[in-house]
């Protein structure tokens, strides 16, 4: 992991310290993380996913007026794309007010992971967190932490099954294998025919037919008589990264909704998903 910022001794030296001071290995770190800006990319210093902060250590030159108004337009993007805090490290200052920041940003973590209480998911080193067996073994989902696998394949490998194949297309679901009204759902946001549109609280996905308005109204019809859970993935850049499947809970049709709105309102019921129950 620190063989990242070998080439980058003052960055080194701050993330090794704060490993170090922390003496934590619950806590997850992630170095030179990718986040998409509104233009181009930034690279995180120091990400920690499970308590939403992120850490920037600033050498000299961030302090140069023009730079100083860059850094700061850059940091509230990469907040906006990770929903994370982010806490600057002033390392142009001397070494024992550099360790003072250290130990803040240490209690910062302690306190937030003490915050989370249960809530707070220790990170696995022997099982990657992407992976199918990750979540088998853990056994559910949460919208509260960072869920997601990186493709399709995956997300059905955990529940059993497999995704169906239309020619070249695939499925937009799959059943819950023993599970007669369950399914697991992955909606695209930009697909060609379908509007996927997650609400920014995440309490409510929109999904209607783009092609025509007889196809739209049909389609709400017919899943107005179906109260099916979806289990849901949504396809996104999961913290401005990768693309992946991010898990935002198990929704059901809301009726009233729907026909206001003239296409399918997903509403949802639970923000967590248990497996084998």
């Amino acid at each position: 992991m620190l063989a990242k910022i070998a080439n980058k001794p003052t960055e080194s030296y701050v993330i090794n310290r704060i490993w170090h001071r922390l003496d934590d290995i619950r806590v997850r770190f992630v170095l030179q993380q990718y986040v998409r800006r509104k233009e181009g990319y930034a690279l995180a210093d120091l990400y920690l996913p499970q308590i939403g902060l992120i850490v920037e250590i600033n050498e000299p030159y961030h302090y140069e007026p023009t730079q100083k108004e860059k850094d700061e337009l850059r940091n509230k993007e990469v907040a906006d794309a990770t929903n994370a805090d982010v806490v600057v490290i002033n390392a142009s200052v001397s070494l024992e007010e550099i360790h003072a920041q250290v130990d803040d940003v240490v209690a910062e973590i302690r306190k937030r992971v003490t915050t989370l209480g249960e809530r707070f998911l220790p990170c696995n080193y022997s099982i990657t967190r992407s992976t199918p067996e990750y979540y088998k073994s853990r056994g559910f989902f949460s919208v509260n932490t960072e869920d997601w696998l990186p493709t399709i394949d995956d997300i059905a490998a955990v529940f059993g099954t497999k995704p169906k194949h239309r020619g070249f297309l695939r499925a937009s679901a799959v059943a819950v294998p023993g599970k007669q009204d369950e399914i697991v759902w992955w909606p695209q946001p930009n697909h060609k025919v379908w509007s996927n549109e997650l609400s920014k609280d995440g309490r409510f996905i929109y999904e209607y037919n783009k092609r025509s308005e007889e196809e739209r109204k049909n389609h709400v019809k017919h899943w107005l008589t179906h109260p099916q859970k979806r289990i849901t993935f949504m396809k996104e850049m999961a913290h401005g990264v990768l693309p992946t499947y991010k898990f935002v809970g198990v929704f059901q049709i809301n009726p009233q909704l729907s026909k206001e709105k003239n296409m399918c309102v997903w509403e949802r019921i639970s923000d967590t998903y248990q497996l084998n129950v």
